[in-house]
């Protein structure tokens, strides 16, 4: 019985991040992930009552507490990084390092930008090699504004679309 009691606490944590796991994929707290943390949890407690001792024992060794304070660290490092990145990702910001500010829109475009009434549409023809200034400046324009939204259009490979409107 003693052998089956040490796997324990292995099930337990396993348990727990299989409901963690799928909590972060479904983002919903659904049934099955509140029996499996519930579960996983009770039988964690298990391990620990049960072998309390050796816990005891484990947790007083010098070594323990040094290997600890460095886990402690750097757990702590690795959450305040993702915690970082988690902001960062939700809260996107741009920044023109340039001296001559060459990716940055006037304040009085970007007003324009952000009081469109209507849904604006902008068709670039350049081929596909050339046109990227164009592209980051559509680009800012799109970030500026839901309303605009701009298409790039090879007049080689679409030449249709090329003579409705009636470059050549």
């Amino acid at each position: 019985m003693k052998k089956y009691l040490d796997y324990l606490g292995y099930v337990g944590v396993v348990l727990i991040v299989i409901s963690l796991g799928s909590y972060l994929i479904t983002s919903v707290f659904k049934l099955f992930q509140t029996i499996t943390i519930l579960t996983g949890l009770v039988i964690l407690i298990a391990f620990v009552l049960a072998n309390l001792a050796r816990i005891r024992e484990f947790f007083s060794k010098r070594s323990t507490k040094y290997g600890t304070n460095a886990t402690v660290t750097a757990v702590l490092m690795l959450t305040i990084l993702v915690m970082l990145n988690f902001v960062a990702s939700r809260h996107n910001y741009r920044i023109d390092t340039t001296k001559a500010r060459q990716f940055s829109l006037s304040k009085q475009t970007i007003k324009i930008l952000k009081n469109l009434k209507v849904d604006v549409k902008a068709t670039a023809f350049f081929k596909s090699d050339a046109g990227q200034r164009m592209r980051d400046l559509l680009e800012e324009y799109a970030y500026h504004s839901k309303k605009f939204k701009y298409e790039f259009v090879d007049p080689d490979k679409k030449p249709a679309i090329a003579k409705q409107y009636g470059i050549t």
